[in-house]
């Protein structure tokens, strides 16, 4: 059985509001961190599944973006995450992961390019940027120092990211692109 892309966004805005959940009782017992860091794991699997399944519908398109984003993932979450390791004690491998998964998230949605309309693109593209962001900030302040305008600057990024996908599903057309239409053409 098949899962939409509607519906796998909105399983992954539920555990991201399981994990919000978690996160509020973080301070008094870190094993609810680790809860929180979990649900939202598998909200960016849910995520990335759901951008996957538009990569799958033209594989063929356009990659630029996709390979781009990539590229700066890639830069980023290892420069990321050899700056923070020091500090992660047992948490190395739970973050390491967590790094791993929200990096392919935003690799897939900017596969997503000429796959949908370009709003929805941009919408959900913007959106997992945010994450990324707003998970840094984070992690940040968890792991290595906290800092005056942390809550602020999470909170905002991390909201924008959730209304930026929300509202890029909502949004999205599947597009058939010239390499589709071509293809089409032929056959």
């Amino acid at each position: 059985m098949k899962i939409g892309f509607n519906r796998l966004v909105f399983a992954g805005l539920i555990f991201s509001l399981m994990g919000d959940v978690m996160l509020i009782y973080a301070g008094a017992d870190v094993y609810f961190f680790l809860y929180g860091l979990v649900s939202f794991l598998l909200a960016h699997i849910l995520y990335s599944s759901a951008f996957f399944r538009d990569f799958k519908n033209n594989p063929r398109e356009s990659k630029y973006y996709g390979h781009l984003m990539l590229f700066v993932m890639g830069v980023y979450s290892l420069s990321y995450y050899s700056w923070i390791r020091d500090y992660l004690n047992n948490f190395r491998i739970p973050v390491l992961a967590y790094i791993f998964v929200i990096s392919i998230m935003a690799i897939l949605a900017a596969y997503r390019y000429r796959r949908v309309n370009l709003l929805s693109f941009r919408l959900i593209c913007f959106g997992a940027i945010f994450f990324v962001i707003s998970d840094s900030a984070l992690a940040f302040r968890k792991f290595v120092e906290p800092y005056s305008f942390a809550g602020i600057l999470i909170m905002s990024t991390y909201m924008l990211a959730q209304y930026l996908i929300t509202v890029g599903t909502i949004e999205r057309k599947v597009e058939i692109g010239e390499t589709s239409k071509l293809m089409q053409e032929v056959e």
